[in-house]
């Protein structure tokens, strides 16, 4: 048989249409999409980096911690415009922090070591993309410690799509 038959084709069609509904939904291209509330569960998180075979060769034990690294998860968030954004922060870290939004006029306030949350709402009422950081300085001396010595590398981004 030569060609597609009509059943095919239909299958076909159905299935780009599919496609492109789901890109539509997933780039916030809605048309007359009412607003939402968005919900983020937000948290300062931490990595290492462990070195075994160089450290082992200069007598350390193995599975030292060579450098540690603390970042928003979610370092990036969606909403649309218009959207009221919930964000539920919490710092499970050793130091303390907070998440400061400027764009939109967001301060946590300090969030303490190991127990600290607050939950802060606003709407998202201009589209762009906005940068979320740690607002809390590093300060080695105090005990316990505020921040981290990656003060500056604790951001993440809200991007919010224009309707």
């Amino acid at each position: 048989m030569v060609g597609i038959t009509l059943w095919k084709k239909v299958r076909l069609l159905g299935f780009l249409g599919l496609l492109i509904a789901i890109g539509l939904v997933f780039t916030g291209c809605q048309a007359g999409a009412s607003p939402k509330t968005q919900t983020f569960d937000i948290f300062m998180g931490e990595g290492e980096v462990v070195g075994e075979e160089v450290l082992e060769k200069l007598g350390v034990p193995s599975k030292s911690i060579v450098a540690e690294w603390h970042r928003w998860e979610p370092d990036i968030l969606v909403a649309n415009k218009g959207d009221k954004v919930v964000l539920n922060v919490s710092n499970p870290r050793s130091g303390s922090h907070s998440l400061v939004l400027t764009a939109f006029a967001v301060d946590t306030g300090l969030l303490v070591a190991r127990t600290g949350k607050k939950t802060v709402e606003f709407t998202a009422d201009k589209a762009g993309v906005f940068k979320f950081v740690c607002a809390t300085s590093y300060d080695p001396k105090k005990s316990p410690r505020d921040c981290d010595p990656d003060h500056g590398a604790m951001v993440g981004y809200l991007i919010v799509l224009d309707r």
